[in-house]
């Protein structure tokens, strides 16, 4: 049939051109479409996250540390074998910001396993059920009189400069009150042992501690001795292990009565505990304890640097609550790092 009329050939385009549309959905030598038309969908990995604090103070670990950690993770055999049979496909690795934010996340659930700072892990919900594993172990650190449990204790300590560097004994009223204007040197508002501690026996033989506000932040125990040692501060508040260590390193051992003053020296507490989530426990779990292994064997390689791990349980660190609940009685919940 043929059209003159240029309005008929206008009025038939629509027509004709939906015709050629269907005919480019049309099956081409008898095979259906179905295959070439639906989406192939791509399944995300499974990973086994892995949590861990920003380095702060001497509290966390490096991005590239937990990169060598997760590249000594991949090429082990048996630990692989244990995550495919338990459907983890990998590892990722999630930094955290500060003490606050990793609380946070733990209470969420979000990791499978985590590198926590002492006070975090205090304060966490114990609903969220993390089991810990290992604990961070130093050259410097000492060892339970009784089993193997790894221990740290803080000091505070004043420089020659301080007005009561030579006053026996310290009246805890005049001292208490030249606290409050003291220039302190600390290292990290989420160390136990560097913070918590040592100020919780400061507050409880003086009735005071001093005040966040007048904090010189350190980057680590080392230094905080050096600003003392230096003159920059009066007081230096610092992991007991780390003040000896330092004054070895110097030479300055023998002469340690003439430069420094040890005010309170804290009770003992456990290092920093490494926690998984309560399925992958390694009493319960093939996975957690090839995870364990694989996890001591990196840090004895010095993956970690001065940092080794060994083994530690829940019932190490059943005495750590007690001891937040009382910091946060004498001088408050808040008292952290700006």
């Amino acid at each position: 049939m043929t059209f003159r009329s240029p309005s008929a050939r206008l009025a038939l385009a629509p027509f004709l051109a939906m015709l050629f549309a269907l005919m480019a959905l049309a099956p081409v030598g008898g095979q259906s479409n179905d295959a070439a038309s639906t989406p192939t969908l791509s399944v995300a990995p499974r990973l086994l996250r892995i949590g861990y604090l920003r380095p702060e103070g001497e509290v966390g670990f490096t991005r590239g540390q937990m990169e060598a950690l997760r590249a000594r993770l991949v090429q082990d055999a048996p630990l692989m074998q244990a995550c495919a049979a338990a459907g983890y496909d990998g590892f990722g690795l999630y930094e955290t910001d500060g003490g606050r934010d990793m609380l946070r996340r733990l209470n969420a659930r979000e990791f499978d396993l985590a590198f926590v700072p002492l006070r975090v892990w205090a304060e966490q919900n114990p609903a969220a059920g993390y089991r810990i594993i290992l604990q961070t172990r130093r050259e410097r650190d000492i060892t339970a009189t009784r089993g193997s449990m790894v221990l740290q204790r803080g000091v505070v300590f004043l420089s020659p400069r301080s007005p009561f560097f030579a006053t026996d004994p310290l009246d805890p009223q005049p001292f208490g009150a030249y606290l409050q204007r003291a220039r302190v040197a600390v290292v990290t508002s989420e160390g136990m042992a560097e913070y918590v501690a040592p100020l919780t026996s400061l507050a409880e033989r003086f009735g005071v501690a001093p005040p966040a506000a007048d904090f010189l932040w350190m980057e680590s125990s080392a230094e905080v001795v050096k600003a003392v040692l230096a003159g920059l501060v009066d007081v230096g508040v610092c992991e007991q292990g780390a003040l000896d260590e330092t004054l070895g390193v110097a030479g300055l051992r023998d002469n340690q009565a003439r430069l420094i003053r040890p005010v309170v020296v804290s009770r003992p507490v456990p290092t920093d505990p490494v926690v998984v989530r309560p399925e992958l426990a390694p009493r319960d779990s093939v996975l957690g304890r090839e995870l364990k292994r694989v996890l001591r064997d990196f840090s004895i390689e010095t993956g970690f640097g001065a940092v080794s791990l060994q083994s530690a349980q829940d019932s190490d660190y059943t005495d750590v609550p007690a001891l937040l609940a009382r910091f946060n009685e004498l001088i408050g919940r808040e008292l952290r790092r700006p």
